[in-house]
């Protein structure tokens, strides 16, 4: 075996060393990759159970945020800048979602859940007043999803039964 044999075995051994290296790249890279979506997702969904917990929070609030969505104009002053707030925050929340569903951070099967809710909230004519003033606020593609859920049918009511109590015992 001559030196240009041994450079060439050489070569060759760097080659593989070079290809072995990539693999081990692009694994680390897909599992980074998995781990961001995962992270993400999390993130999102924390983030919408917060806001939603929200309206359990007391029956103050709970009953703030469904007479908000069902008769938002006997709300005084300061319950309905509460429940403006309330559906800011959970659009934002919402839009945020949109993103990472939009970007493949977040499964069609979880994020369509709340596509539905989003929809059955849409239904509140207070919600689509509150949409129509302040859209702009939003992202395009966040404001296309949310303008189809406007005019999606859906099974989804207001809970009406519950509505009803709350307005007696008020």
């Amino acid at each position: 075996m001559n030196l240009e044999d041994l450079g060439n075995i050489g070569e060759l051994i760097a080659a593989i060393a070079t290809i072995a290296t990539l693999v081990y790249l692009a694994l680390q890279i897909r599992q980074n990759n998995d781990a961001t979506r995962i992270s993400a997702g999390q993130s999102i969904l924390s983030s919408l159970n917060e806001s939603l917990q929200v309206a359990s929070s007391s029956p103050q609030t709970a009953r703030v945020l469904i007479l908000g969505q069902s008769d938002f104009e006997t709300l005084p002053d300061d319950e309905k800048a509460q429940f403006t707030v309330w559906v800011f925050s959970w659009f934002r929340v919402l839009e945020q979602g949109e993103y990472y569903h939009r970007k493949g951070y977040l499964e069609d099967e979880v994020w369509q859940g709340h596509v539905e809710h989003l929809k059955q909230i849409m239904k509140s004519d207070a919600v689509a007043q509150w949409w129509e003033s302040r859209h702009h606020f939003f992202n395009d593609d966040f404001q296309a999803l949310v303008n189809e859920a406007r005019i999606a049918e859906t099974e989804a009511k207001l809970p009406r039964d519950v509505i009803e109590k709350i307005i007696i015992e008020s």
